[in-house]
């Protein structure tokens, strides 16, 4: 009896990770299913939350998907700032609206690439961008579906959340307002930045669709640090403190 029980739940595990093809991936990390990411990245100048996320395709062929969301909640938050007021866009090479809830079908290849190039979804905060209006309590929460076409019980999903009241007390904590400058120097990135007093921080760089391409350390309250060489495009970088995320802003190598 003890060897059948052993045998049904080896059998149920097997299933349970042949069930899951194509996965979420975030920042180069894999996300199991039920995760919960909570995002604290925030683009200042533009007004929104952007979540670039990639896939990896666990089968070694193309699988075709269908990406969704089941639920969602917000407060304040917008599509694009465009006043369809369900506060989600989701895009992969176009963008729907939060009534529509899925994007249409594309393919992940045997390396983890969709064909429609990033997978991502963002929301803006309905406000004034320089004051925000008053709304420091915004928030979204979104549960997120990816289901391979040839089976729907072949699926994966994760909890993406956003707080901006916690993204503004993480900031005012670590003082990060005109205290880090980013920016193009030559072929290298570089970093200058002055803090109030010495923390545990890193300043990571990832690609539009989120994969790790650099992590420096920024030893001290002050200083200046490179990432020499990157390859010309658009980059993302985070100040890390603590572990936490606090400020992220896009970057353009040219």
């Amino acid at each position: 009896m003890k060897k059948i029980l052993l045998f049904v739940a080896a059998a149920v595990a097997a299933v349970s990770v042949q069930a899951q093809s194509v996965q979420f991936m975030y920042k180069g990390e894999v996300l199991q299913d039920g995760a919960v990411v909570e995002v604290t990245e925030f683009d200042e100048k533009a007004g929104e939350m952007p979540w670039h996320v990639e896939f990896k395709n666990n089968t070694g062929t193309d699988v075709e998907v269908v990406m969704s969301y089941e639920s969602y909640e917000n407060k304040y938050a917008d599509l694009m700032g465009m006043g369809f007021g369900d506060g989600l866009s989701l895009c992969t090479w176009q963008c729907v609206a939060g009534e529509t809830a899925t994007a249409p079908a594309f393919y992940v290849d045997a390396e983890g690439n969709p064909d429609c190039g990033a997978f991502h979804t963002s929301f803006m905060i309905m406000s004034n961008q320089e004051s925000f209006g008053g709304y420091q309590d915004a928030y979204i929460k979104a549960d997120y579906m990816l289901v391979n076409k040839a089976n729907e019980d072949d699926l994966t999903y994760v909890t993406v959340i956003f707080d901006y009241a916690k993204y503004v007390a993480a900031v005012n904590k670590a003082g990060v307002n005109n205290n880090m400058n980013v920016y193009q120097r030559g072929a290298n990135l570089v970093c200058n930045y002055a803090f109030d007093a010495v923390a545990d921080r890193n300043l990571v760089v990832t690609n539009i669709v989120g994969a790790r391409v650099a992590s420096v350390a920024l030893d001290g309250n002050n200083g200046e640090v490179a990432i020499e060489r990157l390859p010309k495009g658009v980059y993302v970088y985070t100040l890390v403190e603590g572990g936490r995320n606090v400020k992220s802003q896009k970057v353009v190598i040219r």
